[in-house]
This record gives structure tokens, sequence and C-alpha cells, in this order.
């Protein structure tokens, strides 16, 4: 898919955990003995929601691909020939990862 496409799937996706909200509280209370009223509530549920979705426009706000900044003496080659240096971010797939046990949703 396209970047843009990714981000329309992962943007759906946090709107349906967003409508979630009060049922991800109530498991964050029984999971991990969160205090409701607690500030570490919002480190719970309400930052990770938010930090995925800037995370996302980040995401689009990064370049395809860019120019390496190699100076033009390592670009020449003996022959005259110029030789451009580009790096391409291309996703590779699924990544596992083990969280750490506080603030789960974080992860």
């Amino acid at each position: 898919m396209a970047r843009e496409q990714r981000v329309a799937v992962l943007r759906r996706f946090m709107a349906a955990l967003s409508d979630r909200r009060e049922r991800l509280r109530e498991l964050a209370v029984r999971e991990a003995g969160c205090p409701v009223g607690s500030s570490v509530m919002d480190a719970q549920v309400d930052a990770p929601l938010r930090m995925a979705l800037e995370t996302l426009d980040l995401y689009l706000s990064l370049p395809e691909m860019h120019d390496n900044p190699v100076p033009l003496a390592e670009r020449v080659t003996a022959r005259g020939q110029v030789v451009q240096s580009v790096t391409r971010y291309v996703p590779v797939g699924v990544v596992a990862a083990i969280p750490a046990y506080n603030v789960p949703f974080y992860t």
C-alpha cells in the first residue's frame, strides 16, 4: 500500500480505539490497578491515543527518500562519472518487540 493508504487504515483503527476509550480505561484499572482519578490514567490511555495520531502525522511529513550529503569529490569516479547516493525508506514488514510491563498501551 502507499503510505497514505496505510495511514488511512491506521487512522480508522485509532478512531475505533478512541471510541472505546472508556473500555480501555476500565481495562487499565483492572489490569494495572491504575486509579481512575490518577494523573497516570492519562499515560495509560489518553496520551498513547494522542501520540499514535501525532506519529502518523510525523510519518507523513517525512520524505520518502532523500539525497545523502556525500561531498562532490566522493561522488565523482576516476572516469569522471557522477554517482548519486540516495536513501529510500521502504517498510519491511512486522516488527516484534518485548515491551515494558508498565503503560503497555503506549507500546
